[in-house]
Order: structure tokens, then C-alpha cells, then sequence
């Protein structure tokens, strides 16, 4: 586990992916915190990143803005993001901004890691 001011990141590997469930707010503050936590797990590895926002319950822009550069890293490196459980409220911002067009999302952990296997 990591923590991060008003955000803890807890950090699982699964066969098919490093699952991150964000715990918190993710907001000016925090956003670059959590790209300084998670991008070392993107340059090394085609492993799908699962993002689990259960207990993620505020989202602003700059909250978007570190999801959307892990994406886009994660891309860079022919390897899928995923999100999970999303709250409604973060997932009507995530939905507004368009992240979805970029990432999938599933309704929870279980679907994810399912939707990576063969």
C-alpha cells in the first residue's frame, strides 16, 4: 500500500494484471502523486493495468488529466487500461470527459480480469 495526502493506492498482481485500487480523492494534490506511484509499473511491462475506483469518491480535472497520461502511457506500450467499480458520480465525470472512448470499463473487478483472459 501507498499513501498519498487524501488518496491510499493499494497495489495487487494477478495473472493477468497489476490491479490498483484507489481509495480517496483524486485531485490536484494527489493526481501527481499517483503518476509518480504508478508509472514506474508502466515502463517495464505489456501487463494490462486494472484501476479499481471503489472507493474513489471525488474526481476533478486534474484527477482525469493523471488517468488520462496512464492511459496514454499505457497505450504507448501496446498495453490496456481498465477500470473498475466505478461510483456513479465518478463515473458520470469520467463519462463527460470521454475517457471511456480510451479505456474500458467494467462493472467490476471480476469482469476485468476476465475480460483478459482468453
Amino acid at each position: 500500500m501507498s499513501t498519498v495526502i487524501g488518496m491510499d493506492v493499494f497495489a495487487k498482481e494477478f495473472d493477468e494484471a497489476l490491479v490498483l485500487k484507489l481509495c480517496g480523492r483524486l485531485h490536484s494534490r494527489t493526481a501527481p502523486l499517483l503518476l509518480d506511484e504508478v508509472l514506474p509499473h508502466t515502463q517495464n511491462s505489456s501487463k494490462p493495468i486494472i484501476i479499481d475506483l471503489e472507493n474513489l469518491y471525488s474526481l476533478n480535472s486534474a484527477g482525469y488529466r493523471s488517468l488520462h497520461v496512464l492511459a496514454t502511457r499505457l497505450d504507448e506500450n501496446n498495453c490496456a487500461m481498465l477500470l473498475s467499480n466505478c461510483r456513479p458520480e465518478v463515473k458520470d465525470r469520467l463519462q463527460c470527459a470521454s475517457l471511456c472512448k480510451h479505456v474500458s470499463m467494467h462493472a467490476s473487478l471480476d469482469e476485468a480480469l476476465a475480460s483478459l483472459r482468453p
